[in-house]
């Protein structure tokens, strides 16, 4: 079937017009109730050392852990849990040892509104990073 457009009438311009216009608000729409809600970005830094140094823990590792909430919704931080992989393709096959923290400076459980950042700092025991992996 080919559409002759010499034949259209204006009632058949403004028909296209509104199913495009329609089509368009749908897709938008679909677009906008995907992305709401909380949306976090997580940072986390292992390796870290305070500067100055607590008396005592001279060399003393920490992971460092940053969230940022992007999203139109406020959220709960309830707890830190993360896993070890022995190398990236582990990582992706989910041969993982999976771990919780719970020796932090975390301040949990905390509420993230949107547009919020909230940090926590976590020793790190390369021990237990030893015993698992041979490292």
């Amino acid at each position: 079937m080919i559409i002759d457009f010499t034949t259209l009438q204006a009632s058949d311009y403004a028909a296209w017009w509104g199913a495009i216009i329609a089509s368009l608000t749908l897709t938008w729409n679909i677009v906008v109730a995907i992305r709401s809600g909380a949306r976090l970005k997580i940072y986390v830094t292992p390796n870290m050392e305070l500067h100055p140094p607590h008396p005592g823990k001279e060399g003393q590792r920490y992971i460092h852990v940053r969230a940022v909430n992007n999203g139109t919704l406020a959220t709960t931080i309830t707890h830190f849990c993360g896993y070890t992989a022995k190398t990236q393709f582990h990582s992706v096959t989910k041969n993982v040892q999976p771990f919780i923290i719970m020796n932090g400076n975390f301040n949990i459980p905390f509420k993230l509104k949107p547009g919020e950042k909230w940090t926590g700092l976590a020793s790190q025991d390369m021990n237990y990073f030893r015993m698992n992996y041979s490292i």
